[in-house]
């Protein structure tokens, strides 16, 4: 994890005099809708051992500072006998899949702090790429926001900061110059995410 002060080289030339706290707080914001929006800071679990078929229940294990935005991608069993199962994402529990021994899956409601596993043999280890975002009362967030975005995050800081009245970098007309680019940042980060993890295997490291 890195700490917000890692961004302030791109955000204080646009705000001189901020408070500290003030930065940190619109840096937070900025980062988790990035981050949302984005799935830009990404993991994989530890492997993880069902010891029924038949939708065990798991707790995710997620790092102080941390919030979960969703489980991107998940896979069974060891290299080079590699595969991926879906990731259902609402409600619909697949009650009856476990009766088909040819269906495994992994069932995270959103919003939920766990997760169903359906395998079809136990044995087989299951690793879950999950998308974070930084909590509210985060000190800072994932290395990869600083050392691919930080630029990017930080012009959705400064819009925020050149909102807030009363202050002598208050601009409304630069603010808005700066959210235009953030908006196109997402964009651009989305479309990176998204290709890089349909065109090839995202290295399994962890949370930094």
């Amino acid at each position: 994890m890195k700490t917000w002060d890692s961004f302030y080289p791109f955000v204080l030339i646009e705000a001189p005099g901020a408070a500290y706290p003030l930065i940190n707080q619109k840096l937070c914001l900025a980062a988790r809708e990035f981050c949302l929006r984005t799935a830009a800071w990404t993991a994989w679990t530890d492997p993880i051992q069902a010891t029924v078929t038949t939708g065990e229940v798991f707790d995710f294990d997620i790092e102080s500072g941390a919030e979960l935005v969703k489980v991107v991608r998940a896979t069974i069993g060891a290299h080079p006998d590699v595969l991926e199962i879906p990731v259902l994402t609402d409600d619909r529990e697949p009650s009856v899949w476990h009766q088909n021994p040819h269906k495994q899956c992994v069932v995270h409601e959103q919003g939920n702090d766990e997760f169903k596993l359906f395998v079809r043999q136990l044995g087989n280890p299951v690793n879950l790429l999950l998308a974070f975002k930084p909590m509210l009362t985060a000190t800072g967030c994932g290395d990869v926001l600083v050392d691919r975005y930080a630029d990017k995050i930080a012009l959705g800081a400064k819009a925020l900061l050149q909102m807030t009245p009363g202050y002598t970098f208050t601009n409304p007309g630069l603010a808005a110059e700066n959210k235009a680019l953030f908006e196109q940042a997402i964009h651009e980060a989305a479309n990176e995410t998204f290709r890089r993890r349909t065109n090839k295997r995202t290295a399994k490291v962890p949370i930094s």
